[in-house]
């Protein structure tokens, strides 16, 4: 799950990753001004891994609002030889409802992951 902390005034100041097992929170800085969106960016299955970041930025403010698209693991390598046809691909909810501004999406190539 990745969580954005939001300021009045700035958009996001921080994000917060939980990671799987025991690997525990990360924060990207040490900027705890405003509070923290809920519920964040969740995958919507245990099989889901994080694979891109969509974000809309606004002018004067930075980035406003994201998103995480997610890929259901199949057990092979990856890039997969030959590609995988079921690896469907999600998206979690925004993490706020700020929509103003423009998106800019970042994916990894298809059958690729965050690493």
């Amino acid at each position: 799950r990745i969580q954005g902390r939001e300021q009045g005034g700035r958009g996001i100041i921080n994000a917060l990753m939980y990671c799987y097992g025991a690997g525990g929170q990360k924060t990207s800085n040490n900027n705890y001004n405003g509070a923290w969106n809920n519920p964040g960016a969740r995958c919507h299955d245990e099989e889901s891994v994080v694979t891109g970041l969509e974000v809309r930025e606004q002018g004067g403010y930075g980035i406003i609002n994201f998103r995480a698209r997610c890929h259901r693991l199949v057990p092979s390598e990856i890039p997969a030889t030959p590609p995988v046809k079921d690896r469907l691909s999600t998206w979690t909810s925004w993490s706020n409802g700020n929509y103003r501004g423009h998106t800019i999406q970042h994916l990894c190539p298809k059958n690729h992951a965050i690493e």
